[in-house]
């Protein structure tokens, strides 16, 4: 679905944690792209008449990791994330333009100084403290680790908080969320990870989200099957732990194992497939 969106100044027209959010391009007006994760607001960029919104997490349906306000009254096309994937499908030139800017937009926003997102404060001897930065970085989710044995400002943010360090590790999303040393299932639920079926029958369904599995969904969906992938953990499987992988499917010059996990998609408890042309999603 595509419309013409009027917008106001100081109008929210997407929020942090949102997902399966609009794909919008400004005609008109600016779109101040904000992240809210620290203590204070700060503006990533401003989006002016023919920028287009989104980073990785508009096509896999992870949640927002930024807000979007508008700046002045204006006008943008809004497209739906369902008319986004077929776009994309029926034009490749212009999916490959707009993939290479979302992976460089997650790409400067991880190395950007000022940019926090999640952040796990924990012990670096602590299992439950291994155990969520392992999950996080498995389904690639961006997060800062404070470290409760080295870092000085923990102690007095913990105050804060109303926490002890019995109470750790705890997840924060600026004030979004806070978790105390949530299980695998709970983070995922939090991040919008573990995701309901929509379809109550699937042409295609695939347990685990390894290479092999990744490759079986995007060529069934390919082939116009109804698909979900199931996986207990992040996409990847036991490749993505591995440094190198030659002769991969579609890599000719190999990948890493971590990268594996980017190309399934949606990353969590379950892998949709997309409608017939699509791809794994």
């Amino acid at each position: 679905m595509t419309k013409l969106r009027s917008f106001k100044d100081g109008e929210k027209l997407f929020d942090v944690g949102d997902c399966d959010r609009q794909f919008l391009v400004v005609r008109s007006g600016q779109i101040e792209i904000v992240d809210e994760s620290g203590e204070a607001p700060n503006t990533v960029i401003i989006l002016g008449p023919g920028q287009f919104t989104g980073e990785v997490g508009q096509l896999t349906g992870t949640p927002s990791m930024v807000a979007g306000i508008a700046r002045g009254d204006g006008e943008a096309c809004e497209i739906s994330p369902d008319a986004l994937r077929q776009a994309l499908n029926d034009h490749p030139e212009m999916g490959d333009i707009i993939l290479q800017a979302y992976m460089a937009r997650r790409h400067l926003l991880q190395e950007s100084a000022t940019f926090t997102w999640l952040r796990v404060i924990g012990s670096q001897n602590s299992q439950d403290t291994f155990r969520v930065r392992d999950f996080l970085s498995k389904n690639r989710l961006p997060f800062t680790w404070m470290d409760l044995d080295s870092d000085p400002h923990v102690n007095q943010l913990l105050q804060q908080l109303g926490v002890t360090e019995r109470d750790t590790p705890v997840v924060l999303w600026g004030r979004k969320l806070f978790l105390r040393n949530p299980s695998n299932r709970q983070l995922a639920a939090a991040l919008g990870l573990c995701r309901p079926l929509q379809k109550s029958a699937y042409d295609l369904v695939i347990v685990g989200a390894g290479p092999a599995g990744l490759a079986a969904a995007v060529y069934g969906a390919s082939e116009g099957l109804q698909t979900v992938v199931l996986e207990r953990t992040a996409p990847g499987g036991q490749a993505a732990r591995s440094m190198r992988i030659e002769n991969y499917l579609g890599f000719p010059t190999g990948i890493t194992g971590s990268e594996t996990g980017g190309t399934g998609g949606h990353s969590g408890c379950q892998i949709r497939g997309e409608p017939p042309g699509g791809h794994a999603g």
